[in-house]
């Protein structure tokens, strides 16, 4: 076996090459499975934040993240506790 300039083997640089990509990939299909997080709808919304009608049109208005879907508003409840948290300092347990 034939050392590299870092002194580690070259099976072993071929094995640590393999790991990265694997541990690469790994990261892309976390990223993708929260980024790809399902939509709830303003009811669903309400229920999980426990806040009434008003209020949610409220904070649509005030820059909530969420999105119209035909007459429909709808969010990703991971986003708009983030954006809770980053506009009123509220914890969630």
């Amino acid at each position: 076996m034939e050392d590299n300039k870092q002194g580690i083997s070259h099976e072993a640089e071929v094995f640590l090459d393999k790991f990265e990509d694997k541990f690469n990939l790994f990261q892309d299909l976390i990223t993708r499975k929260y980024s790809m997080e399902k939509y709830s709808t303003s009811v669903e919304i309400i229920e999980y934040f426990s806040i009434d009608k008003p209020t949610f049109s409220r904070f649509v208005k005030s820059g909530m993240p969420v999105i119209k879907i035909g007459s429909r508003w709808k969010g990703k409840l991971n986003e708009i506790e983030q954006w809770f948290k980053d506009k009123n300092k509220v914890h969630f347990s």
